[in-house]
This record gives structure tokens, sequence and C-alpha cells, in this order.
């Protein structure tokens, strides 16, 4: 009986301390903040996944992502020309980047959310089957937008936009499987 009561009370503690969105199992932000210069950081994502974020000081506002795995025989990704918005942190000039991995509950599927606020860079990422593939960009959504977040909610995931009159648009993604990409749905406010 008590043996019975530790593992339940064990697995109890062991599934409080997971952040659960309904269907999404979310791991926590990671965050890329520089100030200045040109940069190149490699993050680990799992243990065999990895992510390289370069950030050219000559080219501007702009950065490239590199995923890829241990094994070389698996294909990677690059994305190149993301935007982000310069931020004005004390005196200096810095840019931003966040990486949220999520998990399916259901199926096991993983995605990283990637966001620098610019709707080009507001991307989703999947990974199945040793590939990396885009599935979801904010850009996608027609529109003239000047900034793009994007949440995990309880079944879904809440894309906001602000316009360029500073008006907020809700959009709900939900994964489209004979696409293969997320989808935007408009919701009424």
């Amino acid at each position: 009986m008590n043996k019975h009561l530790f593992l339940c009370t064990a697995a109890a503690f062991f599934c409080l301390s997971l952040p659960v969105h309904a269907d999404w199992i979310t791991a926590p932000e990671s965050d890329l903040t520089v100030q200045g210069g040109t940069v190149s950081a490699r993050m680990a994502l799992t243990g065999t996944q990895s992510l390289l974020a370069e950030i050219p000081s000559s080219e501007g506002h702009v950065m490239s992502l590199s995923f890829f795995t241990k094994d070389p025989d698996q294909p990677g990704l690059k994305l190149d020309r993301i935007p982000f918005p310069a931020l004005q942190d004390t005196h200096m000039q810095s840019v931003r980047f966040s990486l949220i991995p999520i998990i399916q509950s259901g199926n096991g599927q993983r995605y990283y959310l990637i966001q620098t606020g610019d709707p080009e860079g507001c991307l989703i990422i999947s990974y199945k089957d040793g590939a990396f593939n885009q599935v979801f960009s904010a850009a996608s959504i027609p529109g003239s937008w000047k900034r793009a977040e994007l949440k995990p909610q309880k079944k879904d995931l809440l894309l906001t936009l602000t316009a360029e009159d500073g008006t907020l648009y809700y959009y709900q993604l939900n994964w489209d499987g004979k696409a293969g990409i997320f989808q935007a749905t408009v919701l009424q406010g």
C-alpha cells in the first residue's frame, strides 16, 4: 500500500512539474539577446538536435538559423535573412529572438516556435523522421503587419498580429495533416 501511494505521489509530482497546454507540452523558452557586433551561437535543442544562430553585423537587422542533428546523413534546415527589430536597450542597440520547443502530446510530434517580433521571423519548425521543415510563417497571413507573437494555448496555438496602425488581430493555428502545415483561422473579438 505504501509503495503504491509513493508511486502515485511521485507520478503526480512529475506531471505537475511539466508545463502543459492540453495537447501541447512546452519546454522553457530560450532567449538570445545580443548588444551590437557580429555573433554566432549554438543552442542544444535535444541531446541530438542543435540550432546555430548567426547575426552578422554587416547585414543589418537580419539573422540566419541552421537546424541540424549529430547524424551527418540527416538533412538540416537553413533559414537565411530572417528579420528582427532592433531594440534600444540603455545606451546600445540590441536584438532578441526566442525559441520555444513544444511537443504535441497525442503523437509526440516536436515543433520549435521561433520569434523575433517581426512577422517574417515568427516561424514554426517541425522535426519528424530525421528532417526539419518550416511549417508556418506569420508573414503568410495577408495584411500589413509590424509585429507577430505565437503562444501555445489549450489545444491550438494563438497568433497575435499587430497591424501598422496598432490594431491587434488574433488567429488560431491548427495542424493540417494533409498539407503538412499549420493553417490560420481568424478569431472573432
